[in-house]
């Protein structure tokens, strides 16, 4: 299995993946902007379900189904981008969990940039880890 690159380098390399006239940066940014549209739906697997009027949930309106549209358009974008990344180094991670992880990150109104975000929650991880280590763990 292949060494993860820095996170500041992977970040500029899921970044820079394009799908659809749109990078996943582009994705990740208009995500974090929209915050309160993401909110509306319970989980990840309520926000595929309310793209279409046949499947969505009573009293959804026209409106919401196209927030629900551009939302799944912008999480697949992002989660493509970090499955490719993934995936080349042999780093097999569930595109559901992928899912599960950018829903609830971008839904958290904590965070309003996921890229310091990640690098944040890394540096501290990786902080931890070698505190451990040094202490005999």
């Amino acid at each position: 299995m292949a060494r993860l690159p820095a996170i500041r380098t992977l970040t500029d390399m899921v970044r820079s993946h394009q799908r659809a006239r749109v990078t996943a940066g582009d994705s990740a940014d208009y995500l974090v902007a929209h915050q309160g549209d993401v909110a509306q739906f319970e989980d990840v697997a309520h926000l595929p379900s309310s793209t279409d009027l046949d499947y969505a949930m009573p009293a959804t309106t026209d409106a919401q189904i196209a927030t629900a549209r551009r939302l799944g358009h912008h999480l697949v974008v992002v989660r493509a981008a970090l499955d490719e990344e993934l995936w080349t180094r042999q780093i097999f991670v569930d595109t559901e969990v992928l899912d599960e992880l950018l829903y609830w990150t971008v839904r958290n109104p904590d965070i309003n940039d996921l890229e310091g975000h990640c690098r944040r929650r890394t540096s501290a991880s990786r902080a931890a880890h070698l505190l451990e280590r040094a202490a005999g763990r």
